[in-house]
């Protein structure tokens, strides 16, 4: 049994020029999940486990900003000498290590024999921040190329592909995915604070809760006060319930009689239907709305805001 998280993926955040084009998010961004999981990340390696497969659709947000690092399934157990323990991995040794696009120079060179270190979670990690600052991964080239431009190729200045971001957090970027491993950091917390140094924090946003819609995959921006009720999610109209605790979001139309959670079956609308068409209804921001009162916009809030109280 695995704890549901209604706030979606790191990758679920980014959002999406009319174009296609993914836009960048605000460094400030970082702070609320980078510490947390560098933390993880660290946690399980001192207890001898190496995740394999840090990217951002594997690091999960509940509806308030807490960020979980998941899935498992290529961990490496390794034993007092540095070996894989078998009976403890869910995948063999001749299976894929990891996704390519995030996958650690010495991750492609391995030898028979050669010990494999956290450093290559880290390198990955920093891969995922590169991501969600650029809009873009650091390496883009097809699948069989991938290796020769993690292996030789140094990636994109963000100081040129991403601009305005603090020196120190470019800086501790291109530590992190240095070629070679002693050249990294020593921890990724020890990553994770060199890159927010002297990055500022954004506004929080007291009383809102973000959740996933589970049909369209659309963040929802909701008042705490909606919990336990009910709504339309403006997108795709899909009528759906809120736990009291805003512990799960699943569409009405599901077969909730077995959930051990009788305060939903009480759960009232948390908008009328006027209202709820209305917001439905709103369009998105025009194309042709100038770059700096978008760029204002999504600094002070990451997620659109789709319900309003």
């Amino acid at each position: 049994v695995m704890r549901f998280l209604p706030g979606g993926s790191l990758a679920d955040q980014r959002r999406v020029n009319p174009d296609g084009t993914v836009m960048p998010t605000p460094p400030g961004f970082l702070r609320f999940w980078l510490p947390a999981i560098a933390d993880a990340i660290d946690f399980v390696h001192r207890h001898g486990v190496i995740h394999r497969d840090v990217k951002p659709r594997n690091i999960f947000f509940d509806g308030f900003w807490n960020a979980f690092l998941g899935d498992f399934g290529i961990a490496k157990v390794l034993n007092e000498s540095g070996g894989m323990v078998p009976e403890q991995t869910l995948t063999a040794a001749t299976f894929a290590m990891g996704t390519q696009e995030y996958m650690a120079p010495e991750l492609f060179l391995k030898t028979k024999g050669e010990k494999e270190t956290g450093q290559v979670d880290q390198y990955a990690l920093a891969v995922s921040v590169y991501e969600m600052l650029a809009g873009v991964r650091p390496f883009t080239g097809s699948k069989g190329h991938l290796a020769v431009e993690h292996l030789q190729m140094k990636p994109p200045s963000l100081r040129k592909t991403a601009l305005g971001l603090p020196p120190s957090l470019c800086m501790a970027i291109e530590r992190a995915l240095e070629k070679r491993p002693g050249d990294r950091f020593p921890t990724c917390a020890a990553f994770a604070a060199a890159a927010i140094q002297d990055v500022p924090p954004l506004a929080a946003e007291p009383g809102i809760a973000r959740l996933l819609c589970p049909k369209c995959n659309m963040i929802l921006r909701i008042p705490v006060t909606s919990g336990g009720r009910s709504g339309a999610c403006p997108t795709c109209k899909s009528m759906m319930r809120i736990a009291p605790d805003f512990g799960a979001l699943w569409l009405s139309t599901e077969d909730t009689a077995d959930r051990d959670d009788t305060a939903t079956e009480a759960a009232q609308p948390f908008a009328s239907e006027e209202d709820l068409v209305e917001v439905a209804t709103a369009k998105p921001d025009s194309v042709a709305e100038p770059l700096m009162r978008r760029w204002r916009r999504i600094s002070d809030s990451l997620l659109p805001y789709w319900l309003r109280d």
